[in-house]
């Protein structure tokens, strides 16, 4: 992974120079702002493509651990923008939608078990996408399984695994892959 060090010095230099306090380490290099502002600050400092992509990442992987779902979202979001081949990005927005899914299927509410499936859908999608850019990634296969049952897909389902199966045989994942199939489609 690129080097990360010069472009949180220039972050933090950004978000307090934005008209907020310096950046908290606990929210990210760009601070309280959103993944608009933070890439409106990052275009005013000429900071390169590389940079952007290591703070917005950085911001949005402060969000998730501080369970700020949406707005994790849209830093990765905002990654993809700018690298659409960026495995982390979609590998994160994936989880961060798994995140937003389960918390709303805690609840009864029927509006929020649809919206829960939305967000596993989504998160299906990306998984997809990660396993179109790097067919090695296991967890990937692991995620997109697990959200395409998840919200209803369960033959689209039972070909990643199949996919999974022919690309590494045998292995504990593929259990895993199995016993997931198991519990929501069989």
């Amino acid at each position: 992974m690129r080097a990360l060090l010069p472009a949180m010095l220039l972050l933090a230099a950004c978000a307090s120079q934005g008209g907020s306090s310096a950046a908290k380490p606990d929210q990210g290099f760009c601070g309280d702002t959103s993944a608009e502002k933070c890439q409106e600050l990052l275009d005013q400092r000429k900071v390169t493509n590389s940079q952007q992509i290591d703070a917005l990442m950085a911001a949005g992987a402060a969000n998730f651990l501080n369970d700020k779902f949406p707005v994790a979202v849209s830093f990765y979001d905002a990654v993809v923008e700018r690298d659409e081949e960026n495995v982390d990005a979609y590998l994160m927005r994936a989880n961060a939608n798994v995140k937003l899914g389960l918390q709303l299927q805690k609840d009864s509410n029927a509006t929020n078990q649809v919206l829960a499936q939305t967000y596993y859908g989504v998160a299906s999608t990306d998984y997809i996408r990660v396993i179109a850019l790097d067919p090695n990634n296991q967890a990937a296969y692991v995620g997109a399984v697990a959200t395409t049952a998840q919200s209803g897909g369960c033959g689209l389902a039972k070909s990643i695994r199949e996919m999974h199966e022919k690309r590494f045989g045998q292995t504990a994942v593929q259990q895993e892959l199995v016993a997931v199939i198991g519990k929501k489609c069989d």
